[in-house]
């Protein structure tokens, strides 16, 4: 089934902050509605932050949620809407990402589900865009390492899930830590892939590395129920500022469907949401993570 892509307006809000070396902004946008499920839907944020060299500010991470994975809003079955794929792209110069597209997968009997997108940009010299791909096997789970080239350490990243409509979805994304001296997980972007499908699909993973100082990996463990929703969030320490962050996991293959991976839209901007429902009969445990900035 082909995907709708279209050039979004204007980010809903964009706010500007001066922390340490770095102005950092943070820009949303959604999508409401549209034709009923079964449906894949697709949508691009064209420099979101103005992401440009006159104005200084550079892509560093991005967020996607279903905006109705509250239960309290407007509540849609377990499993029924998930991200398929979530990633930085060029498609203007000068050459390095300047869009965020998000892919859903929606089957719900609710058609008005709402989908959100999000980017942080900043003032960051010396950025690298780095990504690696590799083959899935048909009915399996994989997961693949985009490494930051020497001593850059990981600002935010991605994953692109090929295949068509149900076949692959991404189930888990985070900063990774290689082993080498201070344990931090700074050293790239792994992003896990479920290939439902019968034949061989790709997954690719993004990171988005600076030489950036004053870094900060915060995590929170969460524990998902059986059959059920968990929300879960990490906080960045007091007076730091969230740049990316994602989630990991021990859950079964084809039983965890991710529904939002975002920054907090409140003004503080210090933490890193993550929804994602557990289809199975038992509970797995995880943790969500932030990548902060001092």
């Amino acid at each position: 089934m082909a995907a709708a892509c279209a050039l979004m307006p204007a980010p809903a809000s964009a706010g500007l902050a001066r922390y340490g070396d770095l102005d950092l902004a943070y820009a949303q946008t959604t999508n409401s509605g549209g034709p009923p499920p079964p449906l894949r839907n697709e949508h691009t944020t064209y420099s979101p932050c103005g992401a440009s060299s006159s104005a200084g500010l550079w892509l560093l991470s991005g967020g996607a949620r279903i905006y109705d994975s509250d239960p309290l809003v407007t509540p849609f079955e377990l499993g029924q809407a998930w991200i398929v794929s979530l990633y930085p792209a060029g498609t203007f110069p000068p050459p390095g990402p300047d869009a965020y597209t998000q892919v859903f997968d929606n089957r719900s009997a609710n058609g008005s589900l709402s989908r959100g997108d999000g980017a942080v940009c900043g003032d960051v010299n010396g950025r690298s865009y780095v990504s690696d791909a590799k083959r899935t096997a048909k009915r399996a789970r994989t997961t693949v390492k985009a490494r930051c080239p020497g001593s850059k350490h990981v600002l935010g990243g991605g994953g692109l899930a090929s295949g068509p409509f149900l076949s692959q979805r991404t189930v888990a994304g985070a900063p990774f830590d290689s082993g080498d001296a201070g344990r931090k997980p700074d050293d790239g972007w792994r992003f896990t892939v479920d290939n439902l499908s019968n034949r061989k699909r790709k997954a690719t993973a993004h990171a988005i590395c600076a030489p950036v100082g004053g870094l900060s990996y915060a995590s929170k463990r969460l524990k998902a129920p059986k059959r059920n929703r968990k929300h879960a969030e990490a906080s960045c320490p007091s007076g730091e500022f969230v740049i990316g962050g994602g989630v990991t996991h021990n859950g079964k293959i084809g039983k965890v469907s991710l529904v939002e991976t975002y920054f907090d839209a409140e003004t503080t901007h210090d933490h890193w949401y993550v929804d994602i429902d557990n289809l199975s009969r038992k509970r797995f445990r995880g943790r969500v993570h932030a990548i902060c900035h001092s």
